[in-house]
């Protein structure tokens, strides 16, 4: 073969190699290239360029006060999350309270459109929890001394929205041993049984009414100076002790003994006259950051409405709580 012929063809080599290269870089870019498809009318026909007059052009429905996240809601009803929707509303509650409002807020007001979060503990807990800027709306404290703290430690411009939903009750329960437990004699089984639980009263309002309780009682009873309380962390936490069989005995909220439908026999009510009382305290936290917007305010305020009704009033009683009385009632 001759030199010009090897030449020819490995030109021709070369040139198809460089054809087939940019048919590859053609198809490459092409597949980048975003699919945009805008549809006119219901009918899902094409907009059309040219029937749109001179200077007109296609544009989206979307108003001004409308975001883009609200047009998608619109737009497809497979999608239910709104801006509502996504941030919880997180109120702190004394342990006391946390299963009888989570029972009753099952059915609550829809018009709220988020979930709410109610975050249990001790009400000491939860004060300095608030105290190192923990993100609650509100507060609902088993006494009034942690709300009478943070009412002095709030600027005055912040001033703190308070009322009092209702007053808690403190009950002697020994669920396993005990019979037909009357207030006269209830104390005879601290002769048998030392151990007794309560919740620890340095930062639990049941754990210093128990101990106000005990105190009462020693002035009279002399078998009480070899009781041992154990201090659980909250009133929660002291139910379940006796509850789980791991002490014969306690002192606790009557609220969950009738959250629990305890047996009648085996508890009595403690006589508000020998402990302060319990008063069900709801704060609203107004400098915390899950009060920023408008819609948050307006959260919350359906819930204290919702909380101060007539008919929640009634089923805090059939729980145990005493309802404070107003100027109608």
């Amino acid at each position: 073969m001759t030199k010009t012929a090897m030449k020819t063809i490995s030109f021709t080599n070369n040139k198809n190699k460089l054809f087939s290269n940019i048919s590859h870089c053609l198809l490459y870019f092409c597949l980048l290239l975003p699919i945009n498809f805008s549809f006119a009318n219901d009918n899902n026909e094409p907009a059309d360029a040219s029937n749109l007059a001179e200077g007109e052009t296609v544009e989206s429905e979307t108003t001004e006060d409308e975001t883009v996240e609200d047009k998608v809601v619109q737009d497809n009803d497979s999608i239910q999350i709104t801006a509502f929707d996504k941030t919880p509303i997180q109120i702190a509650t004394a342990s006391n309270f946390k299963p009888i409002v989570e029972a009753l807020f099952k059915n609550y007001p829809p018009e709220i459109n988020r979930p709410v979060h109610w975050i249990s503990g001790s009400s000491g807990q939860l004060f300095f929890q608030i105290k190192a800027k923990a993100p609650f709306a509100a507060y609902i404290s088993a006494n009034s001394r942690y709300v009478d703290q943070l009412t002095l430690d709030t600027p005055p411009e912040e001033a703190l929205e308070t009322f009092t939903i209702a007053y808690g009750q403190l009950a002697y329960w020994c669920p396993r041993r005990c019979e037909d437990l009357s207030i006269t004699s209830f104390y005879e089984s601290f002769k048998t049984y030392s151990m007794i639980a309560t919740a620890n009263p340095n930062i639990a309002p049941y754990g210093e009414a128990a101990n106000s309780t005990l105190k009462w009682l020693g002035k009279e009873h002399s078998t009480l100076f070899n009781l041992r309380p154990l201090h659980a962390p909250n009133a929660q936490q002291a139910f379940n002790w006796v509850h789980q069989g791991n002490l014969e005995h306690g002192f606790v909220p009557l609220s969950l003994l009738k959250y629990h439908k305890a047996q009648a026999s085996k508890y009595i009510t403690i006589p508000s006259r020998w402990h302060k009382p319990l008063p069900l305290t709801w704060v609203t936290l107004t400098n915390s950051s899950q009060l920023e917007t408008l819609s948050d305010k307006e959260a919350l305020a359906i819930i204290k409405r919702w909380l101060t009704s007539a008919n929640i009033k009634e089923k805090l009683k059939a729980y145990g709580y005493m309802i404070p009385k107003t100027p109608d009632s």
